[in-house]
C-alpha cells in the first residue's frame, strides 16, 4: 500500500475498503482520508491502534475513540488529550479496563463513582484512585472484597487506622498483613483477634488484574 499512487491512497471509497481489511493501511492514506469518519471508523473497528494514524480531529471524536477503546484500551494513548478529564467518557473506559484510571485526570481519579467503577473492574486500579479515596472504606472494602492484595495500594492513613483494618480484617483475616507497622499495642492485638476468628477464604486471582502489577508485599496469589 506504501507504494500505491497519490490518487489512490485519496480514493476514499478505495480506502475505505483498505482498511476494511487491514486498519493499518489507514497510515498510508492521505490526510484527507485519514480525515474522513467514516474510513477512519471502518480502520479502528479492524484494528483499533489505526486511530494513532487518524487525524487530529478525529482523535477528538468520542464515537470514533470508543470504538478504538473498547476493542482494546491500549488505544487510549492516542486518543486526544482532554479525554483524560472527561467524566463520562472515562466512567465508560475503566468498566471496559480498569487500568484506565491510571491515565485519567486527577479530578477524574477522584471521583469515588469512577474510581468504584474502574475497581469492579480491575480491583488493583486502587492504586491509581486519588490519596483520599484509597482511605475511603467504601472503596476500599469494594477492592478487597474482590482481591485481597489491591489492599497493599490503600492509604497509609487506612492501614494504620484500626477502624479500617477491623472492617478490612473482618471481611478477610489475611488483610491482617497489610496493617501498618505503626499499629501495636492495643490494636493490633484487636486485630490479631478478630482475624484468628476468620475463616482465612481462598484468595483467587480477579480476572482484571495484571499481575505484574502487584510489587512486593505477602505472597502473590497462585
Amino acid at each position: 500500500m506504501e507504494y500505491a499512487s497519490e490518487s489512490l491512497r485519496s480514493d476514499v471509497t478505495f480506502m475505505k475498503q483498505a482498511v476494511g481489511h487491514s486498519g493499518g493501511v489507514l497510515a498510508h492514506g492521505s490526510p484527507t482520508v485519514r480525515g474522513y469518519r467514516q474510513v477512519v471508523l471502518e480502520a479502528v473497528k479492524q484494528n483499533p491502534m489505526a486511530l494513532e494514524y487518524a487525524s487530529a480531529d478525529l482523535r477528538k471524536d468520542k464515537e470514533v475513540v470508543w470504538e478504538a477503546v473498547k476493542r482494546s484500551s491500549l488505544a487510549f494513548r492516542y486518543a486526544d488529550q482532554a479525554f483524560r478529564d472527561d467524566p463520562e467518557f472515562m466512567a465508560k473506559a475503566v468498566r471496559q479496563a480498569g487500568s484506565l484510571l491510571e491515565v485519567a485526570s486527577p479530578a477524574v481519579r477522584g471521583r469515588k463513582d469512577i474510581v468504584i467503577a474502574a475497581i469492579k473492574q480491575n480491583p488493583m486500579a486502587l492504586e491509581f484512585a486519588s490519596e483520599g479515596l484509597r482511605g475511603d472504606l467504601d472503596v476500599v472494602k469494594e477492592a478487597i472484597k474482590l482481591h485481597l492484595p489491591a489492599l497493599m495500594y490503600a492509604s497509609e492513613a487506612f492501614r494504620a487506622d484500626v477502624d479500617c483494618m477491623t472492617a478490612a480484617v473482618r471481611l478477610n483475616g489475611l488483610a491482617l498483613a497489610y496493617a501498618s507497622p505503626s499499629l501495636r499495642g492495643d490494636g493490633m492485638a484487636a486485630l490479631e483477634g478478630i482475624s484468628r476468628g476468620r475463616p482465612q477464604g481462598r484468595r483467587t486471582r480477579h480476572p482484571g488484574q495484571n499481575r505484574s502489577r502487584t510489587p512486593g508485599g505477602p505472597e502473590r496469589q497462585r
